[in-house]
């Protein structure tokens, strides 16, 4: 047992030095590609809706006026439908836009020299007032930390990301798609920003589905020009590929918000726990008969 503990430290740290020397190499990647990533954010927000604006949507509208000309009935239900999409575009579109603006204008809370002393009293401050049993106390919940490349004191749950070469107030994660790390101060921005773009793209890849099936099978589709048809084919694959992939980080986001975590807590917290259970200090939960 204790070879294998032995044997499991040293892979560990040669994985740990692994990782730290990708990190010295990627850093300066993505901090170079910072603003290209932003860029293309920006043009996939501009590019998918519009695709469906100017060449599904108007598509879809005449094929409305057509099946529809001898039915009023069905003529209205499905004009009301179609203004019921065109309302949750106009919502969800300008909701989209502001949260990733601000995602990516709001300084995420970096910790500086300056503020290192108010930060500091302002942690004492809350370390004194909050209600400590007997198991805890005040040193164990919030030990002092210092941060040797800022020279600078950390409150808690700050951590220092190479990327950004700051330490960050409540850090989740450094994003490329926004060129900062979300944080204390731009974290709800950037969840709602997965929220509205999980919706508007969801919908634009449900109501493209059918003219993507049509451009599919068919080469030359009458419904779509040559150059419509690479558009219908972009906006239905682009989105499709971003609603799944936003989506699932948004439930992921989701999931911390609604447990109180960071990303970087939740991965401390996991090998906290398997350390404790390796040592026997957690043990399953044995319901009283």
């Amino acid at each position: 047992m204790q070879l294998l503990d032995r044997l499991t430290a040293v892979v560990m740290a040669a994985l740990d030095r692994l990782m730290n020397r990708l990190g010295d190499i990627l850093d300066p990647v993505i901090r170079w590609c910072g603003p290209l990533m932003v860029a293309l954010a920006a043009a996939l927000i501009v590019t998918i809706p519009s695709g469906y604006t100017w060449v599904i949507a108007p598509n879809t509208v005449l094929k409305f006026s057509q099946t529809t000309h001898d039915n009023d009935d069905f003529f209205w239900s499905a004009w009301l439908g179609w203004l019921a999409h065109w309302l949750l575009l106009l919502w969800a579109m300008p909701n989209l836009v502001f949260n990733f603006a601000m995602s990516v204008g709001v300084s995420p809370g970096r910790v500086s020299a300056v503020a290192m002393s108010s930060s500091a009293s302002s942690a004492s401050s809350y370390i004194a007032q909050t209600d400590l049993n007997s198991s805890a106390t005040a040193a164990e919940l919030y030990p002092p930390r210092s941060c040797q490349p800022c020279i600078v004191s950390k409150p808690p749950r700050a951590f220092h990301c190479t990327i950004c070469r700051s330490c960050i107030l409540k850090m989740d994660h450094h994003c490329p798609w926004i060129n900062q790390c979300v944080g204390h101060h731009n974290h709800v921005y950037f969840v709602l920003f997965l929220a509205y773009v999980t919706i508007a793209c969801s919908y634009i890849c449900a109501a493209s589905s059918g003219p993507f099936m049509v451009c599919f099978d068919s080469p030359n589709p009458p419904e779509y020009p040559d150059n419509a048809r690479g558009i219908v084919l972009y906006t239905f694959s682009a989105s499709f590929a971003v609603a799944v992939a936003v989506g699932a980080l948004f439930v992921w986001q989701l999931y911390l918000v609604s447990t109180a975590q960071t990303t970087i807590e939740y991965h401390r917290n996991n090998d906290l726990r398997a350390e404790l259970k390796r040592m026997g200090k957690v043990k399953r939960y044995h319901p009283t008969q």
